[in-house]
């Protein structure tokens, strides 16, 4: 790969048995799954990448099929998400979203255990670093920081977002401090999601966009994403905005077809809940082999501390 475009964050993935929100979903709490990384973090190495993973517990975006025993999903609160507008994905299907069981006190300490494990568990597997996935704003940094050092963790941040009705009556204020407080310490780069793209409009968003408000606040290096396309990727990184765009993978020959300049669909990034999408990323035809179709690219730069 480039040197513009070899750094890759894996998808999210659950820290326990207990965080799983999607069947399927991938995991770093059994002995087989971390030894099943191996061989993916071998082969970005050996083309001279880095890879970072995205941890997470999905609290009450879950459902009992999902869950050891049948039992709840856990959360801050027992609050359903009767107006989220989606459906849990379970081996059997899609089904209604339950209200969640609201977590104990005295449980806190096991979900920082797990996060801690998780974490452990990445570096062990050849991972670079992880990043911590919190739409939500809430970050404990005991999580992760307790099994890394600040420099191999990366935090992933929703300031303007409502996915499955997660909001916040003033963004710029509460995000405002707690990325004002990430400065305090030496992470690898704070991940923020603008609100457009997949994302539905949101009249709370700064003007300029989400990275453009943040850039101001945040002293290190700074990752936008979201609705980005090759052109407008380069026009951030080079505004000085942010030190890279990130993009969805759905292509397999993503970093050549950036290169290349191929054209885009963005209709197949992502779908909207409950659609069936026919093509992915395991059918895309290598470049070279088509000329045609071309769904997808992606751009990264290589971080530059501000």
């Amino acid at each position: 790969m480039a040197p513009l475009t070899r750094v890759r964050t894996g998808e999210a993935t659950n820290i326990s048995p207990t965080a799983r929100g999607y069947f399927g979903a991938p995991g770093r709490f059994h002995n087989d799954q971390v030894a099943s990384w191996k061989p993916v973090t071998k082969a970005i190495h050996d083309k001279g990448g880095k890879v970072y993973v995205q941890l997470w517990h999905t609290g009450r975006v879950g459902h009992p099929l999902n869950q050891l025993n049948g039992q709840l999903p856990v959360s801050s609160s027992a609050t359903s998400m009767d107006n989220a507008k989606r459906h849990a994905v379970t081996r059997e299907g899609r089904k209604d979203y339950v209200t969640p069981r609201a977590l104990d006190i005295s449980e806190i300490p096991s979900v920082v255990a797990d996060h801690k494990r998780a974490a452990e568990n990445a570096i062990a597997t050849g991972f670079d670093g992880v990043e911590s996935t919190l739409p939500t704003g809430t970050c404990s940094r005991s999580s992760c920081a307790t099994a890394l050092p600040c420099s191999k963790v990366g935090i992933c941040l929703s300031p303007s977002g409502d996915t499955f009705g997660c909001k916040d009556s003033n963004p710029r204020e509460t995000y405002g401090y707690v990325v004002k407080k990430l400065n305090d310490y030496d992470l690898a780069y704070l991940h923020v999601i603008e609100r457009r793209g997949m994302h539905a409009d949101n009249a709370g968003v700064p003007a300029g966009g989400v990275a453009n408000h943040f850039r101001g606040v945040y002293k290190g290096v700074l990752i936008t994403a979201a609705g980005f396309d090759r052109a407008d990727a380069m026009q951030t990184v080079e505004n000085g905005v942010a030190a890279t765009s990130s993009r969805t993978r759905t292509s397999s020959s993503v970093c050549a077809r950036t290169r290349s300049s191929r054209r885009m669909d963005q209709t197949t990034f992502y779908v909207k809940p409950d659609t069936k999408l026919e093509a992915g990323y395991t059918d895309y035809p290598l470049l070279g082999k088509e000329d045609k179709g071309v769904r997808t690219t992606e751009y990264v730069y290589e971080p530059q501390r501000h």
